[in-house]
């Protein structure tokens, strides 16, 4: 699956455009370069809300969509967005801001009431299976609410207020084209190149926590990248215990153990202006089948400089949903965790990922980023059957 990810996007330039998601959207990646009409991979989740960026220049791409229920040719249209995903997303799934700012439900309905009294006198419709989230133009602001209108559906427009306390990014957005931050640069390296960059860092930090000899350190770690579904030694994992347990001090049995699987490490890294980029070391453990990558198990983010500073996500803990969900998941050569086909699974990851101490501790729009940079080293993105 490829990793547009990697790609680090440029500040966004005074021409483009915003717009936002009003129905979750994959995001589909480049043409594979050996043949353009070849199946495109689906490199991530865009959920409702999300603020994506593009140059109105460029022509949209016409791409064939191979979908049962469609196979037929659709537009798309190449953008970046808030939290760091990029690709080309299905053009009628997003809307551009226009002059007036919006409020966007989100995960809930929204009343709106009458200006002078309690009465619910309307109400705009977070998004479901097949329908969109449901916008109201903000009139005017006051202390504790935004006067607003409503286009409904059969009937006149309506008029009303929706309390201020409302809009906490979670039942409902505020959206302006007025607000244009440059979109958040994220990187994620290969175990070859972590070897290459990282690696003596690493293994003299370790050296220093453990005792054990710096060249013995990276002689394991090299070791470690290379082998791919092999059966390890007894000896790898009484170093893997030290390394891992006291040099790094995870709560968590990362010890290469006497089975069929793979052990790698890389390094992730992101950026919310461009430049003070936020590193972490990212260890996998993927399991085989009959010496076959089938699928991840574990990962482990560990900040650098700061080991103690962890993220861990395991198979076993996911949510009995996002376990199941896997069983319908045909590629047997996979190394990723879950699937994610629409707003149902995401929101099921994001609540769940959110209860790390580390995210809650982040400030809001960090924790955004590194939750969807995880959750593109974990998943699998498909569009629903």
């Amino acid at each position: 699956m490829m990793l547009l990810i990697c790609a680090v996007a440029p500040a966004t330039p005074a021409a483009a455009a915003t717009a936002y998601v009003h129905f979750g959207a994959i995001l589909l990646g480049e043409a594979p370069a050996a043949n353009h009409d070849a199946r495109r991979p689906r490199v991530g989740y865009l959920p409702i809300g999300t603020r994506v960026y593009f140059d109105p220049q460029v022509p949209k791409q016409r791409i064939f969509n191979y979908s049962e229920d469609a196979q037929d040719y659709e537009y798309y249209i190449r953008v970046r967005s808030d939290i760091g995903f990029s690709g080309y997303v299905r053009d009628d799934l997003i809307t551009e801001l226009g002059d007036t700012d919006i409020l966007l439900p989100l995960r809930y309905n929204l009343n709106i009431r009458a200006m002078d009294s309690s009465e619910v006198v309307a109400q705009i419709s977070r998004a479901e299976d097949k329908g969109s989230s449901m916008p109201a133009e903000i009139l005017h602001e006051a202390e504790e609410y935004y006067a607003v209108r409503a286009l409904l559906p059969d009937r006149e427009p309506v008029e009303g207020r929706i309390w201020k306390s409302l809009v906490d990014g979670r039942r409902a957005l505020k959206l302006s084209k007025r607000d244009n931050p440059s979109p958040p640069q994220i990187s994620v390296g290969s175990p070859a190149e972590f070897v290459e960059r990282q690696l003596v860092d690493f293994s003299e930090f370790v050296s220093e926590k453990t005792g054990e000899a710096t060249t013995r350190v990276v002689e394991f770690l090299q070791n470690m990248n290379a082998l791919r579904c092999r059966i390890s030694s007894s000896a790898d994992a009484q170093l893997s215990a030290k390394i891992f347990g006291n040099g790094l001090g995870l709560r968590f049995n990362f010890v290469l153990a006497e089975r069929n699987a793979i052990y790698s490490i890389k390094s992730l890294s992101y950026s919310r202006d461009g430049s003070n980029y936020t590193s972490y070391y990212e260890l996998r453990d993927v399991r085989c089948v009959d010496g076959i990558p089938h699928r991840l198990a574990n990962l482990i983010l560990l900040k650098v400089g700061d080991p103690s500073q962890q993220i861990i996500v395991s198979r076993e803990d996911l949510p009995q949903t996002l376990k199941d969900n896997w069983a319908r998941f045909e590629t047997a050569r996979s190394e990723k965790m879950i699937i994610i086909d629409g707003i149902g699974a995401y929101e099921e990851f994001m609540r769940h990922i959110g209860r790390s101490s580390l995210l809650q501790d982040l400030p809001h729009g960090d924790s955004l980023i590194l939750s969807h940079a995880l959750l593109r080293e974990l998943a699998h993105f498909s569009t629903p059957d």
